[in-house]
């Protein structure tokens, strides 16, 4: 007869806990209720649970350098909770005293449970308190999975954790969504500021969109700018709004740094996968490509993608090239006249010259770009511009240029041969480049700017608000206007900016030029954008863009007041 084993008494157990410098704990997420075994204030120390008593007071109590607490732990599983609980394990240092007291070094293993949604609902664990030897070890191992700036999933942990989810969604999950977050401009911040001034806007960035992650999302560090997200229970109907929601989150207020207030900003790409997308290499390569598309057409956004449409997409791009190229050689390239108008939409004020080749603006921007053809396109612009102000002398153009175009021995031939003996054509023509591209300018683009504007043609920057800003180079060029990104306008009674707008409109003022705003969609955003005190827009609302040479005359448009 077999002998039944001895059981340990309830005080024998509590003493062996003690002795190891273990506590047990349930915590249940919807309340923060973090229930304790009978020891947890004589392990860690404590007079008493008021201090532990919630899963937020707990947490008050980390070291800021931990890279991850509990909470974390639970985010960062992809697994589905089958009935038995999700396993965690995380290691971290409190200090219950003060940023300055000893340090406690804790390892914290459990699992935690889901609701009907398969959300984390609780969590049963258990807190070992570490010696020294056995913290320097956990150190090592929490160094090898987390990235050091950010506190984020380094790399290679990230995409194992998204790997391990994908068969999930093969059992009947719901879509999840996979995305990459990518800061604009960090090149030119690190060359502009220094790489100190740089490291500060990454683990920024990185904390705004954390704060943004529900329960069971992921979040990771895949290089230097980038971050990958993998969201879940997030369908093709919601993941717009997701990824809108995410760059919203990051650019909503400006960031203190020792080099005064910054903006920051983040484009993202991504795409829904579902049960049988199980290449993950496959889905990185969508995100990116959705990304480096969304950039190109409006920086600071979201763009969608699929692995469906990857290779149409590539073949489009590919035809829109090869339409561009045609028109250029032959000199038949279209443009629309889109209406710049008064903020108070009462009249036009000038026109802006567009290639007509794809309804997408923006798309023919960034496939001239990779194709090699923005030169010759600037060119083409400027050239039909100088046509039309020749032929209607009350019409006023604009013009879309990168900087580095002025230098361009084509372009200053037009400048000096067509314009420079015209000052009643060189004053009605604007030049318009993007902010994004205002950093550390070469002499000699400056050079150029300056001998255009000394003709009478104004400068206009552009995209204020999508990405950095650099206030000095700014002040150096001293534009004519600065446009204000429409979206940030139409965003801003959804998302709370209206104080990143407002700051921004301060310092268009400071450097003394006029307030424009784009792709202004309706009335109210027209409103807010008066409000800031600003002159004119375009956008939607202005009207729409016309194919043939505008004669200017009034256009009434009334806004509400």
């Amino acid at each position: 007869m077999a002998t039944k084993p001895a059981e340990i008494r309830p005080t024998s157990a509590r003493d062996i806990l003690l002795t190891v410098r273990a506590a047990v704990y349930e915590w249940t997420l919807r309340t923060d209720a973090l229930v304790w075994g009978a020891n947890a204030a004589d392990v860690l120390g404590l007079p008493g649970f008021d201090r532990i008593a919630t899963g937020s007071r707990f947490d008050a109590l980390l070291d800021p350098e931990t890279p991850e607490g509990r909470a974390d732990a639970i985010r960062a599983t992809a697994n589905t909770d089958g009935g038995q609980g999700v396993p965690y394990r995380a290691t971290y240092r409190l200090r219950l005293n003060g940023p300055d007291s000893p340090a406690l070094a804790i390892e914290d293993v459990g699992r935690w449970f889901a609701d009907a949604r398969g959300r984390p609902e609780r969590a049963q664990g258990l807190i070992r308190v570490l010696d020294q030897s056995c913290a320097e070890a956990a150190k090592e191992t929490v160094g090898s999975r987390y990235d050091v700036l950010t506190g984020q999933l380094e790399r290679s942990q990230f995409l194992a954790a998204v790997q391990a989810a994908l068969p999930a969604m093969g059992r009947g999950r719901k879509p999840a969504a996979f995305l990459i977050a990518a800061i604009d401009g960090l090149a030119e911040l690190n060359e502009t500021f220094g790489s100190e001034i740089g490291d500060r806007m990454i683990a920024e960035a990185a904390h705004r969109i954390r704060a943004e992650l529900r329960a069971g999302d992921l979040i990771g560090r895949l290089s230097g700018n980038r971050f990958g997200l993998l969201i879940m229970d997030c369908n093709d109907k919601a993941l717009t709004v997701v990824g809108e929601r995410f760059a919203a989150a990051v650019r909503r207020s400006l960031v203190d740094t020792r080099s005064g207030p910054l903006g920051l900003s983040v484009s993202l790409g991504g795409l829904c996968i579902a049960k049988r997308d199980t290449d993950l290499e496959a889905i990185v390569t969508a995100a990116e490509r959705a990304l480096a598309a969304g950039r190109e057409r409006r920086p600071g956004g979201f763009q969608a993608g699929s692995l469906s449409e990857a290779g149409h997409a590539s073949a489009g791009d590919l035809e829109l090239a090869r339409s561009l190229g045609t028109a250029l050689a032959a000199g038949t390239v279209g443009y629309l006249y889109q209406p710049c108008r008064e903020a108070g939409g009462r009249r036009i004020l000038s026109y802006r010259l567009v290639c007509s080749a794809d309804p997408d603006p923006e798309r023919i921007a960034r496939v001239a770009a990779t194709t090699g053809l923005s030169a010759a396109l600037d060119l083409s612009a400027l050239n039909r511009a100088v046509v039309d102000l020749a032929a209607e002398p009350s019409l006023r153009l604009s013009i879309q240029a990168m900087p580095e175009v002025l230098c361009d021995s084509r372009w200053t031939a037009v400048i000096r041969k067509r314009l420079a003996r015209r000052p009643d054509m060189a004053g009605r023509l604007t030049i318009e480049l993007p902010g994004r591209a205002l950093t550390q300018l070469a002499d000699t683009v400056r050079e150029a700017i300056a001998e255009v504007r000394g003709l009478g043609i104004r400068i206009a920057a552009t995209d204020f608000g999508r990405g950095p800003i650099d206030l000095a180079e700014l002040r150096r060029l001293a534009p004519d206007s600065i446009e204000l990104a429409g979206e940030l306008v139409a965003q801003s009674a959804e998302d709370g900016a209206t104080g990143l707008l407002a700051a921004l409109a301060a310092m268009v003022r400071s450097l003394g030029a006029e307030l424009t705003g784009d792709a202004v969609a309706d009335a109210a955003a027209a409103i807010r954008l008066r409000a800031l005190g600003a002159s004119r827009m375009t956008g939607p609302f202005a009207g729409p863009g016309v194919a043939d040479r505008p004669s200017p005359a009034p256009d009434p448009l009334s806004v509400p007041a």
